[in-house]
């Protein structure tokens, strides 16, 4: 039942957040106000009435057109409230999964009664919820960064501020760090500023070979963000798969397009960057913890 409850509210959830980060995404780029005017069509400028904005819902009935000017509406706007209602679906599952060994989420409820109500509280609704505020912020970055090569620092600033904050509220909790063990603030720290550190070095050395910018303070403030969320083999393993992608990707560039082979296409590398967090932050112990037994038993 609690395992049940927790999918539908966790779509709704996301549906309603990922409308509004598609508000975010159109806008921050821009300089413009997230909460004023209100949703209106990027053509016509036609203001949207609440029926013709329900998240999940309005793009597909409209067939991707905007009633008044028939423009097209950009799928992006769809898919991006269904890949949050997927993520915070998926932060509820793996939070299931995590904490009760499985998907037992009411049998967890059991092992759980004889910690207090004030202290379980905060174990059962915080952490995932953080979680999925956190993923929020990364999908939404990674959509920025694809679309207009953009890092806004109101993402990026406030996600690794809140990963700190995290790291130093949660330990406070008893319940929470007597099963999850949560790392101390000063250890995100650690990750944070070393993570963010390498990029700040690569931006350096790049300039120093080529006098020119390579990679862009809003990457290394993003490095920042996720070291404040993810462990060491996470991020580690982010920065791996981030670069290898990068480099998968600009391969591609590089067949199709010869203006790529002089270094004059610039690549999106934080949607990599913010795509292999959100991988890592689901499997990425799981797959560290594979690679280090193959690399034993080799």
């Amino acid at each position: 039942m609690i395992l049940t409850v927790g999918i539908i509210v966790a779509a709704v959830l996301g549906l309603i957040f990922g409308s509004f980060l598609n508000v975010c995404i159109t806008r921050l780029p821009l300089g413009e106000s997230i909460a004023w005017p209100g949703s209106h069509c990027r053509s016509c400028n036609h203001a949207l009435p609440w029926y013709m904005n329900l998240p999940g819902v309005s793009w597909p009935a409209l067939k991707g057109r905007c009633a008044y000017c028939k423009e097209r509406i950009p799928a992006r706007y769809f898919l991006v409230e269904v890949a949050t209602a997927a993520l915070w679906v998926g932060c509820w599952l793996h939070w299931c999964c995590l904490y009760s060994g499985g998907f037992d989420a009411d049998a967890h409820l059991q092992e759980l009664s004889s910690f207090p109500f004030y202290e379980y509280i905060p174990f059962a609704l915080l952490s995932p919820v953080t979680s999925a505020l956190s993923l929020w912020l990364l999908l939404g970055l990674a959509v920025m960064d694809w679309e207009g090569l953009f890092l806004s620092d109101w993402f990026t600033i406030s996600g690794a501020l809140a990963g700190i904050l995290w790291a130093a509220i949660s330990i406070h909790i008893p319940v929470l760090y007597e099963i999850h063990q949560q790392p101390q603030v000063v250890h995100q720290l650690i990750i944070a500023a070393a993570f963010a550190g390498f990029f700040l070095l690569v931006r350096w050395l790049y300039w120093l070979l080529r006098k020119q910018e390579g990679l862009g303070m809003g990457d290394v403030k993003l490095a920042a963000m996720i070291g404040a969320w993810l462990s060491w083999e996470q991020s580690l393993l982010t920065l791996l798969m981030a670069v290898l992608s990068a480099l998968i990707y600009a391969t591609f560039l590089m067949i199709r397009n010869p203006e790529a082979k002089k270094g004059q296409i610039a690549l999106p590398f934080g949607s990599f960057l913010a795509g292999a967090a959100i991988v890592s932050y689901f499997a990425g112990t799981t797959i560290w913890n594979r690679y280090m037994q193959l690399w034993h038993l080799a």
